[in-house]
């Protein structure tokens, strides 16, 4: 286990002895499960503090929102609905290929401006 994650239960369990926990709104309702199959396992912890501090790689709900929408799609017979939906990811593909390319340029970019100092 992680450091982190030691942290987390060892705080968790404090608050839960000293009653911190008692009287929440939502209290013994299931909490909605995030999809991070996409994110591979040593990185979650990582991405799980990045979306709570505001800063979740945009990437990332895209590629969510495009496995729900597949999901949707195999369940759906021809017609309106499917229609809309594969219009929906359709769109979704089209802006993770525009970020991703935009992140080659980057790293392109960033690789030459690498060398250029390297040889210099």
């Amino acid at each position: 286990m992680w450091l982190i994650d030691e942290l987390a239960e060892a705080r968790i369990a404090d608050a839960m002895r000293s009653g911190q926990f008692e009287d929440l709104a939502g209290e013994g309702e299931r909490i909605p499960i995030e999809q991070v199959g996409l994110v591979p396992e040593e990185l979650r912890v990582a991405y799980r503090l990045l979306k709570n501090s505001g800063y979740f790689p945009k990437e990332i709900s895209v590629l969510n929102e495009i496995s729900e929408v597949e999901q949707l799609i195999a369940g759906l017979d021809e017609g309106e609905q499917k229609s809309s939906a594969v219009k929906r990811l359709n769109l979704l593909h089209a802006q993770l290929g525009s970020r991703s390319e935009s992140l080659y340029i980057r790293r392109e970019y960033s690789n030459k401006i690498v060398n250029k100092f390297d040889h210099a």
